[in-house]
């Protein structure tokens, strides 16, 4: 007869002494990756602002980035990075108060306007290792003075399916990641993809192409817009 295994726990100090241990290697982990992500993202802005790009054969800085720099990351995160990098040096924020907060709570606050009050940016930097991801955000939006409304819309199912579930998942490839109030990579929202299909279609055509789509347009309805000599 098969006997059970008998699971021996260690003792509850030495899980507590264990866990303390743990909790200051992920702090020092933390502290650690911030500063190899500052350091990234002073080495991108050198290269971006010297063009290094065209020494190491790419015409375009993105395309370096995305296809050789080996770095797992899209040009609008490297430029992300480098914001940051630009922002807290324009701000003399030292590095000691940004290596406490992450990197997802510094892009938020750093993408408040650049005349925002210089002090209010920087208590905001101070605050934010207690605050979380959504409360950071939160606040931004009120001094952006961000407001919203709520809209519903009703699709036909084969609408939905061919017409609206294609043209959101082209926006989130197009955009890329972004970071979700926890900090992790994330797809961009439902509202982010509609913004982003709208602005695209409100640019609309240049002159240039809307003068060229006339002449398709007349080329096709030859007949119909021009009489002919027999009418």
């Amino acid at each position: 007869m098969a006997t059970s295994a008998i699971q021996i726990l260690p003792p509850l100090a030495s899980l507590s002494s264990r866990a303390e241990v743990v909790r200051e290697e992920i702090t020092g982990l933390k502290t650690n990756l911030m500063e190899s992500s500052l350091k990234l993202g002073r080495l991108l802005k050198e290269a971006r602002d010297n063009q290094f790009h065209l020494i190491w054969g790419y015409p375009q800085w993105g395309a370096w980035v995305e296809d050789a720099s080996g770095l797992d990351m899209s040009e609008r995160q490297s430029f992300y990075l480098i914001s940051v990098v630009e922002r807290s040096a324009a701000l003399g924020i030292p590095d000691t108060d940004l290596h406490k907060v992450k990197m997802s709570k510094l892009k938020a606050i750093f993408s408040l306007p650049k005349d925002t009050d210089p002090d209010l940016v920087r208590s905001m930097v101070k605050d934010a290792e207690e605050a979380t991801l959504k409360t950071v955000r939160d606040a931004v939006g009120i001094i952006k003075n961000v407001q919203y409304v709520f809209k519903t819309i009703k699709l036909e199912r084969e609408v939905a399916e061919n017409v609206w579930d294609p043209a959101m998942e082209r926006a989130r490839r197009e955009y890329g990641n972004t970071i979700d109030y926890q900090g992790d990579l994330a797809d961009i929202t439902d509202s982010k993809c509609i913004e982003m299909i709208f602005a695209d279609f409100n640019a609309g055509p240049s002159e240039e192409d809307k003068y060229d789509e006339e002449e398709i347009i007349e080329a096709q309805f030859e007949d119909i817009l021009v009489p002919s000599e027999a009418a």
